[in-house]
């Protein structure tokens, strides 16, 4: 679901939008709102946008009024693709909030030059046009959206983005529902996560209804930790950020974000940077379920299991194990003796197997790795041809060469890229060679294996 600002009260409504935005993460329904109708002075209106201060773009926040703006909707109005966007989407939006704010365009547009005033205006308590409030009630929380890779863990203080609690009665000494008028320091903490590719929401919707407040006015302790990451982040910094971002991410939209980010910015990064995620170890989570499910649960103790889990290691590779930890990390509440969603008893805890592989067990996060699901590897090459980079599409076409070559009656791991690349350079010079391969793997592959259907499902979309 998405949510919409509609004057002072949140509403909820299914989206009717391409699926490409399941990829956005599912509990970041609200973007910070960030549509206005400024009121400006004729020198002001008149003034190249480029030649205004910092501080006097941040200055005509004031003005910002709550007609609701998605994240990517915003991505899309500074005038970039978005590398998650369709053209169903974008024109939706478009239609829906005419001209965005153009003081925030261009701030987000200058990048590692804003930083130094959003942030000193993180306690700016001067309030905006917006209101936010939901219908099922509003609730206060501390999160910061982060990626471990890069930053490491969060202070004691915040919560990681979405697994916040209700903080209202630490804030205001009671818990009842209230609006809240969103200030300039809201609307600077949001903007600085547009530039450095974090989910820094001071509002946002769930499913429920409630909406979430992630105040840096209300609690300092998130304006404190923005300043001590990005106070000192220097252009070089800024880059070789958002290209970890990329080769390195945390969870399945930081890389495509951070894709789209760094385009913004470094446009001549991109190719490498797409280099550097492809070679991320991939492992099937189809496959690392299925061993999970159907045998390492059932082993008859715990020894077994651990020898179970060294030799499905042995013979998959490592980036196995990282799937397994997730997998194991997300079963956590199976308990032994406990029936699973198939019926069958579980014999040991998925805690018991993970404790030794990782010594402490957070949880509210999963063990952190870096490999990466082949799906979401998939998606991630067949988003990059919103980028419409040569440079980058022959960076897909050495993946392509490399990830073709299986010779197997089974459709396997490297098929999945191999046609996920197909997908991303039809109709760009390289017919031959996919269609080659399409009619290649359909032969060798059995019936029962994916590859026929997924072959001429493929040769089918290069059309007659």
């Amino acid at each position: 679901m998405t949510a919409l600002l509609l004057g002072r009260q949140l509403v909820t409504q299914a989206p009717t939008y391409s699926s490409t935005l399941r990829l956005l993460p599912a509990a970041s329904l609200l973007a910070l709102v960030i549509v206005c109708i400024p009121v400006l002075s004729k020198a002001q209106s008149t003034q190249a946008i480029k030649e205004v201060t910092a501080t006097q773009l941040i200055d005509r926040l004031v003005d910002v009024n709550d007609d609701g703006l998605d994240m990517a909707a915003h991505y899309e109005s500074i005038g970039k693709t978005h590398a998650l966007d369709s053209a169903e989407y974008a024109t939706r939006w478009r239609n829906a909030i005419g001209k965005p704010l153009e003081a925030i365009n261009e701030l987000v547009r200058r990048g590692v030059a804003s930083l130094p005033e959003l942030i000193h205006h993180l306690s700016d308590t001067r309030k905006s046009r917006i209101i936010a409030n939901g219908p099922m009630g509003t609730e206060f929380y501390a999160e910061l959206d982060s990626n471990p890779h890069v930053e490491g863990s969060l202070p004691k203080d915040v919560d990681v983005w979405g697994q916040g609690v209700d903080r209202s009665n630490q804030i205001f000494g009671d818990t009842r529902n209230r609006d809240y008028a969103v200030c300039v320091g809201d609307i600077c903490f949001t903007l600085i996560g547009r530039i450095v590719n974090r989910w820094y929401e001071a509002v946002r919707g769930v499913p429920e209804g409630v909406t979430i407040i992630n105040s840096p006015i209300l609690w300092p302790p998130l304006a404190k930790a923005v300043e001590s990451r990005w106070s000192h982040l220097t252009v070089e910094k800024h880059r070789k950020l958002l290209i970890s971002d990329i080769a390195h991410p945390d969870r399945d939209d930081r890389d495509m974000l951070g894709l789209f980010t760094l385009n913004r910015y470094y446009p001549d990064a991109v190719p490498q940077a797409v280099r550097e995620r492809l070679i991320l170890p991939m492992y099937d989570f189809r496959v690392v379920a299925g061993f999970a499910d159907e045998k390492l649960y059932l082993a008859p103790d715990l020894a077994t299991g651990q020898h179970m889990i060294d030799d499905f290691v042995k013979s998959r590779g490592t980036a196995y194990l990282d799937g397994l930890l997730k997998q194991l990390w997300k079963d956590k509440e199976l308990k032994a003796g406990g029936v699973d969603d198939d019926g069958k008893t579980v014999n040991i805890s998925p805690l018991a197997l993970l404790a030794p592989l990782v010594g402490h067990i957070d949880p509210k996060n999963p063990p952190l790795i870096d490999s990466n699901e082949i799906n979401e590897t998939g998606e991630f090459v067949q988003h990059l041809s919103n980028l419409k980079s040569p440079a980058v599409d022959a960076v897909v076409f050495d993946e392509f060469k490399r990830a073709s070559g299986r010779r197997s009656d089974l459709w396997g791991e490297e098929d999945w890229i191999a046609a996920a690349c197909v997908r991303e350079l039809m109709h760009k010079g390289h017919d031959t060679e996919l269609k080659a391969f399409c009619v290649r793997r359909g032969k060798e592959c059995t019936a029962e294996s994916f590859g026929p259907v997924e072959t001429h499902d493929l040769l089918a979309l290069f059309g007659p």
